[in-house]
Parts: structure tokens; C-alpha cells; sequence
């Protein structure tokens, strides 16, 4: 959806061309994309809204666990696919943004 569907509200041709879904990345965009939402996405709000200790302290686990790989992974190329970014790296990127001024305090992914 994102590489054709807003095009005519693109305002270049490099903006029309950009490709956050390139089809030799889909593999390992989507294996990105499963963990990242799950992980990540998802589990700022597994924790924070955890009912019991056990469920806060197994979620909050999984969370920076994780955020450890993806760190380990960007430590050493600019984005997860290596040299383009696309929709893993935005997805990502949407949770990252916000997680010390929401999740880390609100959460309590900390």
C-alpha cells in the first residue's frame, strides 16, 4: 500500500520512487515486521498493562530482550535490511519515538 497508493500526493519523482516493500527484501521485512509488532509494538502494552508481577516482569523481559537484538543489528548497518530502509525499519521507528517519553514512564518499560 505504501508504494503506489499515495503517489499522486508525492511531491517528486524521488518521493514516487521510494519502496519501503522492495519484493528481494519481502522475506526478511516480514520476519522483521512479525517480531517487531509482536515484540516490541505489542509489547509496551503487554507490559504496561500486565494485571499481575509475573506477567509485567515475563513481557518487560521479552521487551528489552528484543530491543537488544535490533540495537545489536543497527550497531552495525544503517537500517535492519542493511542498506535501504523500509517498512520494518518504520514500524520500528514508531515505537522507538515514543518509548522514553510514553512507555518508558507511563508503561513502566523500564
Amino acid at each position: 500500500m505504501f508504494n503506489g497508493e499515495f503517489s499522486e500526493f508525492c511531491a517528486s519523482q524521488e518521493q514516487k520512487a521510494l519502496d519501503l516493500y522492495p519484493r528481494h527484501l519481502r522475506e526478511q521485512i516480514d520476519e522483521y515486521n512479525s517480531r517487531i509488532q509482536d515484540l516490541i509494538n505489542l509489547g509496551v502494552y503487554k507490559a504496561g498493562f500486565a494485571t499481575t508481577q509475573e506477567a509485567y516482569a515475563e513481557h518487560v523481559v521479552k521487551l528489552f530482550e528484543a530491543l537488544d537484538r535490533v540495537e545489536l543489528i543497527l550497531a552495525s548497518q544503517r537500517y535492519l535490511c542493511g542498506d535501504q530502509l523500509t517498512e520494518a525499519d518504520v514500524r520500528l521507528f514508531t515505537t522507538l519515538v515514543r518509548f522514553d517519553m510514553v512507555y518508558h514512564g507511563h508503561f513502566k518499560c523500564n
